[in-house]
Protein backbone atom coordinates (compact mmCIF):
# COMPACT_ATOMS: atom_id res chain seq x y z
CA UNK A 1 0.00 0.00 0.00
CA UNK A 2 3.02 2.48 0.79
CA UNK A 3 4.08 1.86 -2.78
CA UNK A 4 0.65 3.04 -3.99
CA UNK A 5 0.87 6.24 -1.76
CA UNK A 6 4.00 7.12 -3.13
CA UNK A 7 2.73 6.87 -6.99
CA UNK A 8 -0.34 8.82 -5.40
CA UNK A 9 1.85 11.56 -4.13
CA UNK A 10 3.62 12.23 -7.16
CA UNK A 11 1.32 12.32 -9.53
CA UNK A 12 -0.39 15.08 -7.13
CA UNK A 13 3.05 16.76 -7.77
CA UNK A 14 2.70 16.56 -11.47
CA UNK A 15 -0.66 17.74 -11.52
CA UNK A 16 0.57 20.82 -10.26
CA UNK A 17 2.85 21.34 -12.58
CA UNK A 18 1.16 19.88 -15.56
CA UNK A 19 -1.99 21.75 -14.83
CA UNK A 20 -0.43 25.41 -14.24
CA UNK A 21 1.37 25.00 -17.73
CA UNK A 22 -1.19 22.97 -19.73
CA UNK A 23 -4.27 24.22 -18.24
CA UNK A 24 -3.42 28.01 -17.69
CA UNK A 25 -0.54 28.92 -19.89
CA UNK A 26 -2.98 30.91 -21.87
CA UNK A 27 -5.82 32.40 -19.45
CA UNK A 28 -7.41 33.10 -22.22
CA UNK A 29 -7.82 30.13 -23.79
CA UNK A 30 -11.32 28.59 -24.26
CA UNK A 31 -11.56 25.60 -21.82
CA UNK A 32 -14.69 22.53 -21.79
CA UNK A 33 -15.92 20.81 -18.24
CA UNK A 34 -15.49 17.43 -19.86
CA UNK A 35 -12.89 16.11 -22.15
CA UNK A 36 -12.40 17.49 -25.71
CA UNK A 37 -12.37 14.14 -27.80
CA UNK A 38 -14.23 11.26 -26.66
CA UNK A 39 -12.22 10.18 -23.80
CA UNK A 40 -9.44 12.45 -23.85
CA UNK A 41 -7.43 13.22 -20.47
CA UNK A 42 -8.94 16.46 -19.05
CA UNK A 43 -5.16 16.65 -18.04
CA UNK A 44 -4.99 18.48 -21.36
CA UNK A 45 -8.68 20.45 -20.92
CA UNK A 46 -9.21 21.98 -23.68
CA UNK A 47 -6.76 21.39 -26.18
CA UNK A 48 -6.48 23.12 -29.82
CA UNK A 49 -7.63 20.59 -32.06
CA UNK A 50 -4.96 21.66 -34.81
CA UNK A 51 -2.81 19.24 -36.64
CA UNK A 52 0.11 20.82 -35.13
CA UNK A 53 -1.08 19.70 -31.44
CA UNK A 54 -1.62 15.86 -32.36
CA UNK A 55 1.10 14.06 -30.71
CA UNK A 56 -0.55 10.38 -30.80
CA UNK A 57 -3.13 8.39 -32.23
CA UNK A 58 -5.24 6.32 -30.35
CA UNK A 59 -7.02 3.45 -31.93
CA UNK A 60 -7.13 5.68 -35.03
CA UNK A 61 -8.22 8.86 -33.52
CA UNK A 62 -6.09 11.83 -32.63
CA UNK A 63 -4.91 12.52 -29.44
CA UNK A 64 -3.81 16.44 -28.87
CA UNK A 65 -1.65 17.98 -26.61
CA UNK A 66 -0.99 21.99 -25.98
CA UNK A 67 2.58 23.25 -24.87
CA UNK A 68 4.62 20.10 -24.68
CA UNK A 69 7.53 21.67 -24.86
CA UNK A 70 6.83 24.02 -22.32
CA UNK A 71 5.76 21.31 -20.08
CA UNK A 72 8.85 19.45 -20.74
CA UNK A 73 11.04 21.80 -19.97
CA UNK A 74 9.92 22.59 -16.82
CA UNK A 75 9.98 19.02 -15.57
CA UNK A 76 13.93 18.86 -16.95
CA UNK A 77 12.84 15.92 -19.11
CA UNK A 78 12.46 15.78 -23.28
CA UNK A 79 9.05 16.25 -24.66
CA UNK A 80 9.00 13.16 -26.31
CA UNK A 81 9.16 11.54 -22.63
CA UNK A 82 6.55 14.16 -21.28
CA UNK A 83 3.93 12.35 -24.43
CA UNK A 84 4.51 9.01 -23.60
CA UNK A 85 3.64 9.69 -19.93
CA UNK A 86 0.50 11.57 -21.18
CA UNK A 87 -0.83 8.63 -23.23
CA UNK A 88 0.15 6.04 -21.00
CA UNK A 89 -1.46 8.23 -18.02
CA UNK A 90 -4.72 8.22 -20.79
CA UNK A 91 -4.63 4.80 -21.21
CA UNK A 92 -4.95 4.16 -17.90
CA UNK A 93 -7.61 6.37 -17.10
CA UNK A 94 -9.92 4.91 -19.66
CA UNK A 95 -8.92 1.60 -18.48
CA UNK A 96 -9.73 2.49 -14.88
CA UNK A 97 -13.54 3.96 -16.33
CA UNK A 98 -13.70 0.68 -18.28
CA UNK A 99 -13.60 -0.95 -15.03
CA UNK A 100 -16.34 0.95 -13.05
CA UNK A 101 -13.94 3.29 -10.89
CA UNK A 102 -15.36 6.70 -9.77
CA UNK A 103 -14.30 8.88 -7.06
CA UNK A 104 -16.52 10.49 -4.72
CA UNK A 105 -17.32 14.27 -4.75
CA UNK A 106 -16.03 14.02 -0.87
CA UNK A 107 -12.86 12.05 -1.43
CA UNK A 108 -12.09 14.59 -3.92
CA UNK A 109 -12.69 17.43 -1.92
CA UNK A 110 -10.54 15.82 1.10
CA UNK A 111 -7.44 14.87 -1.14
CA UNK A 112 -7.03 18.86 -2.75
CA UNK A 113 -7.79 19.24 0.82
CA UNK A 114 -4.81 17.12 1.93
CA UNK A 115 -3.25 18.70 -1.13
CA UNK A 116 -3.78 22.07 -0.07
CA UNK A 117 -2.49 21.60 3.60
CA UNK A 118 0.84 20.31 2.35
CA UNK A 119 1.62 22.69 -0.32
CA UNK A 120 0.84 25.24 2.64
CA UNK A 121 3.17 23.82 4.91
CA UNK A 122 6.13 23.75 2.11
CA UNK A 123 7.29 27.00 1.98
CA UNK A 124 9.13 25.79 -1.58
CA UNK A 125 6.12 24.09 -2.51
CA UNK A 126 3.68 26.76 -2.07
CA UNK A 127 6.44 29.37 -3.75
CA UNK A 128 6.40 27.35 -6.70
CA UNK A 129 2.75 27.32 -7.13
CA UNK A 130 2.25 31.38 -6.31
CA UNK A 131 5.39 31.77 -8.89
CA UNK A 132 3.11 29.59 -11.72
CA UNK A 133 0.02 31.13 -10.68
CA UNK A 134 1.57 34.89 -11.30
CA UNK A 135 2.61 33.81 -14.20
CA UNK A 136 -0.69 32.42 -15.92
CA UNK A 137 -2.32 35.52 -13.80
CA UNK A 138 -4.73 33.45 -12.13
CA UNK A 139 -4.94 33.20 -8.17
CA UNK A 140 -4.02 30.37 -5.63
CA UNK A 141 -7.61 29.87 -5.02
CA UNK A 142 -8.62 29.69 -8.90
CA UNK A 143 -6.38 27.16 -9.56
CA UNK A 144 -7.58 24.87 -6.93
CA UNK A 145 -10.91 25.19 -8.63
CA UNK A 146 -10.11 24.67 -12.19
CA UNK A 147 -7.68 21.59 -10.85
CA UNK A 148 -10.95 19.82 -9.35
CA UNK A 149 -10.92 17.57 -12.62
CA UNK A 150 -7.19 16.97 -13.00
CA UNK A 151 -7.25 15.96 -9.77
CA UNK A 152 -10.19 13.93 -10.04
CA UNK A 153 -8.42 11.72 -13.23
CA UNK A 154 -5.86 11.37 -10.98
CA UNK A 155 -7.48 10.01 -8.17
CA UNK A 156 -9.31 7.42 -10.61
CA UNK A 157 -5.65 6.44 -12.31
CA UNK A 158 -4.28 5.92 -8.59
CA UNK A 159 -7.25 4.15 -7.19
CA UNK A 160 -6.90 1.81 -10.43
CA UNK A 161 -3.41 1.48 -10.02
CA UNK A 162 -3.99 -0.12 -6.39
CA UNK A 163 -6.48 -2.48 -8.36
CA UNK A 164 -3.66 -3.40 -10.21
CA UNK A 165 -1.20 -3.76 -7.05
CA UNK A 166 -4.00 -5.75 -5.01
CA UNK A 167 -4.23 -8.13 -8.47
CA UNK A 168 -0.05 -8.65 -9.00
CA UNK A 169 0.13 -8.85 -5.24
CA UNK A 170 -2.33 -11.51 -4.73
CA UNK A 171 -0.86 -13.68 -7.64
CA UNK A 172 2.78 -13.29 -7.23
CA UNK A 173 2.78 -13.16 -3.28
CA UNK A 174 5.43 -15.82 -2.76
CA UNK A 175 6.93 -15.12 -6.20
CA UNK A 176 10.64 -13.10 -6.56
CA UNK A 177 10.32 -13.34 -10.39
CA UNK A 178 9.59 -9.92 -11.00
CA UNK A 179 8.54 -6.44 -9.55
CA UNK A 180 5.68 -4.44 -9.26
CA UNK A 181 6.92 -2.04 -11.00
CA UNK A 182 8.49 -4.40 -13.72
CA UNK A 183 5.03 -5.47 -13.72
CA UNK A 184 3.31 -1.88 -14.12
CA UNK A 185 5.85 -1.20 -16.83
CA UNK A 186 4.98 -3.90 -18.88
CA UNK A 187 1.02 -3.52 -18.03
CA UNK A 188 1.36 0.14 -19.55
CA UNK A 189 3.28 -1.07 -22.68
CA UNK A 190 0.54 -3.81 -23.38
CA UNK A 191 -2.12 -1.02 -22.91
CA UNK A 192 0.17 1.28 -25.76
CA UNK A 193 -0.70 -2.18 -28.52
CA UNK A 194 -4.19 -2.96 -26.97
CA UNK A 195 -4.76 0.90 -28.11
CA UNK A 196 -3.36 1.20 -31.43
CA UNK A 197 -0.91 3.88 -30.53
CA UNK A 198 0.88 5.34 -32.78
CA UNK A 199 3.10 8.21 -31.51
CA UNK A 200 3.48 11.01 -33.71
Amino acid sequence: MKKIKTVAISLGCLAVLVCCIVLFSDKGAESTDGPSVAGQSVINAGPVESSENIVAYIDGEPFYYDYAQQAAQSRNISEEQLIEYVVKEELLYREAQKNGITVSSTELAEYIASLQDAVANDSDAYNSLLSYCQGANITVDEYWELAYPVYEQIMVIAKYQDSLYQEYDSQNSNAATMSFHDYYEQYQEALMEQYNVIME
